[in-house]
């Protein structure tokens, strides 16, 4: 058997928790909960693909053959959710989702330009105050030297 990873485990639980869900009279918005975590996980899963290099050794078409089958599986997994979201809950709750998810893309991007921009502000005050410190050595040592000789 072949180990699920973190995803498929994700699909795997949410289409039962739908299950259960439907069968218990359940309220959709607790399984929703579910379906929203295994969407994350998909994006996880498709924007570490995009950066992985694929298993050393292999050719460029190997590696290229590879990312393909993984970002059609995922696109699968995608479907597969999807149907389950618009059987359970309707189609204009799955256009709700998709617009949530792309807003909180759009706020993780902006939270990481911001993350990097304040590095980079820390980066430019560290370089000011090194060059602060070795220029007033520098007249230090030139003063002392005059003082001296």
């Amino acid at each position: 058997m072949v180990p699920q990873k973190k995803w498929q485990m994700a699909i795997i639980e949410t289409i039962g928790a739908i299950t259960t869900a439907i069968e218990g009279g359940k309220a959709i918005g607790e399984v929703l909960g579910k379906a929203a975590e295994a969407l994350k996980q998909l994006d996880e899963e498709k924007a570490s693909m995009m950066h992985k290099e694929a298993s050393g050794g292999m050719s460029s078409d190997a590696k290229a053959m590879e990312r393909l089958l993984k970002k059609k599986e995922l696109e699968q997994a995608e479907k597969d959710l999807y149907n389950v979201i618009v059987s359970v809950a309707g189609f204009s709750t799955w256009q709700e989702l998709q617009k949530m998810r792309s807003e909180q893309r759009a706020a993780d991007k902006r939270a990481t330009r911001e993350l990097m921009a304040k590095r980079e502000r820390k980066r430019e005050m560290v370089f000011s105050i090194i060059i602060a410190v070795g220029g007033t050595a520098a007249i230090g040592s030139i003063i002392f030297l005059i003082l001296v000789f």
